[in-house]
């Protein structure tokens, strides 16, 4: 969308023309509904005789976030140190904190672009005017606004440049960033918190592929519970070693749901159960009988690990044990990056039908890189390097065999994390270690990551690497390992 000055957009709103007015917005490249007509319009009375020249011009209309985090603005303004957001009501909503939530809301996207950030709001009906301060609305006045905007602008919509891989935090690995709200639900998870919040069912479930943000809807879920002074236990399928300390900065109860039983399951009214998809029979059956108010399962069926957890097909009984209704699907992906998204669908499914080849040819993959080595220790070292640049390096998980005390998959380097321990967590930077263990076979007619030989590993390899890729926000890279075919045919992907 183009900008505009507020004396140009005066004119066109105060001639009353609807083909005019249609017009000049199909020009700026959106709409405007009737009643925001009047409301701009009116705002723009006020603002007009008081801005200098300089003042009136770089100006976007009904802004809209291009993300799965879907926030509209009324008003915006870029200069090269501060952003102006202004938001135009006719009237207060039904639920005035609305008002609130929006500049909250808005707030947190527009620091994102490292400037400072001025949020207001302006009641029509009361000629009311409140900035965004500490966190609360407080009433202004107009000359104040005015001396907030500056004479320079940015004439360029730079909320383009917002990374809102930024938004996709986890609960595990950023627990103080969680506490602090620096983050925002989508539409759709917002919806579905309702939906779960407000059904009187005790069973609920959340599933979606990597990267919509499952683990951060349930963890404010359980942020809700907890300000509701419910006793809230949120039970993890996997080891994790930091849960008194996220639990401590958290304020709710994380735990292993290998330490489950019933006794401990009663002291809570709220049980929240996160990588669902990788728990044991016997631990769901203490789970899915626990006599609480709410329980609520989030999981990604794709992100199983084993063989023995595909088979459970735990969705499937979580469905058969409430309504559909209560079964939610979250579609949004917050994830900013379409190229590392593609890739990581393409990487496990090679003959995948649904790849779209053009578009993937459109868009910058630049942040993807393979390399290759043959010597080991030349690998470790790069890797080392790699670690210290704050790199996460993730590894196939090694298994250690009981009758021979054999260790499949050893680490190449020690400090590597694995597809088992990094369930649900997210990083800026990821660097997945792919060895001569595996290889790409025919598997009922899909081309899949396998294992290369026929010693016996409990894991499934492609969704391995699939957990492993699927951890990267902002860039991922394959090192692969004296597998010169692999290296081949991943490469033809670019190609």
């Amino acid at each position: 969308m183009r900008s505009i000055s507020l004396g140009s957009i005066h004119d066109i709103l105060a001639s009353n023309d609807d083909e005019l007015i249609d017009s000049y917005f199909k020009y700026l490249g959106g709409d405007i509904k009737k009643l925001e007509k009047e409301d701009f319009l009116d705002l723009i009375d006020i603002l007009l005789p008081k801005c200098s020249k300089e003042q009136q011009s770089g100006y976007y209309l009904s802004q809209i976030t291009k993300s799965g985090i879907r926030e509209e603005f009324d008003f915006l303004r870029f200069s090269n140190e501060s952003i102006i957001n202004i938001e135009s009501k006719h009237d207060w909503p039904k639920r005035k904190e609305k008002c609130l939530e929006q500049l909250q809301s808005h707030n947190i996207i527009l620091k994102l672009l490292e400037k400072e950030v001025y949020c207001y709001t302006y009641i029509r009906s009361t000629k009311e005017l409140y900035i965004l301060e500490n966190g609360k609305l407080v009433l202004t006045d107009f000359p104040s606004l005015i001396k907030n905007i500056p004479s320079d602008y940015i004439d360029r919509n730079i909320l383009d440049d917002v990374d809102y891989s930024c938004m996709l935090i986890s609960p595990y690995s950023d627990p103080e960033k969680f506490v602090e709200h620096k983050y925002i639900l989508t539409n759709n998870q917002g919806e579905i918190k309702k939906e779960i919040i407000d059904s009187p069912d005790k069973i609920a479930a959340i599933h979606g592929r990597a990267g919509t943000g499952k683990s951060l809807l349930l963890m404010d879920i359980a942020s809700y519970y907890k300000d509701l002074s419910k006793n809230v236990l949120v039970l993890l399928c996997r080891n994790f070693n930091e849960k008194d300390r996220v639990s401590r900065i958290l304020g709710v109860d994380v735990e292993e749901v290998k330490n489950v039983d019933i006794t401990l399951l009663e002291r809570y009214n709220i049980i929240l159960v996160d990588e669902t998809q990788r728990i044991y029979a016997k631990q769901f059956d203490i789970i899915k009988k626990a006599n609480a108010e709410k329980i609520v399962f989030s999981l990604d069926p794709e992100q199983t690990l084993s063989f023995k957890e595909d088979n459970f097909a735990v969705l499937e009984k979580i469905q058969s044990l409430t309504q559909k209704e209560n079964i939610h699907e979250i579609s949004d992906k917050i994830r900013a990056s379409d190229a590392i998204d593609m890739f990581s669908r393409k990487i496990v499914h090679l003959n995948c039908r649904d790849w779209d080849y053009a578009y993937w040819k459109k868009i910058d993959t630049s942040c993807i890189h393979i390399s290759y080595f043959s010597d080991e220790n030349k690998c470790i070292e790069y890797l080392q390097h790699k670690s210290e640049l704050g790199k996460t390096i993730i590894e196939f998980t090694p298994y250690v065999t009981k009758l021979t005390a054999t260790e499949k998959k050893p680490k190449k380097y020690k400090s590597s994390r694995n597809p088992h321990n990094v369930l649900g967590e997210e990083f800026d930077d990821v660097v997945v270690v792919l060895d001569s263990t595996v290889a790409y076979r025919d598997r009922n007619g899909e081309k899949l990551l396998v294992s290369s030989s026929s010693e016996y590993y409990p894991y499934d390899e492609n969704h391995s690497v699939y957990e492993a890729v699927t951890r990267a926000k902002k860039s991922l890279e394959i090192v692969i390992l004296n597998n010169p075919e692999l290296f081949k045919t991943i490469s033809e992907i670019f190609m």
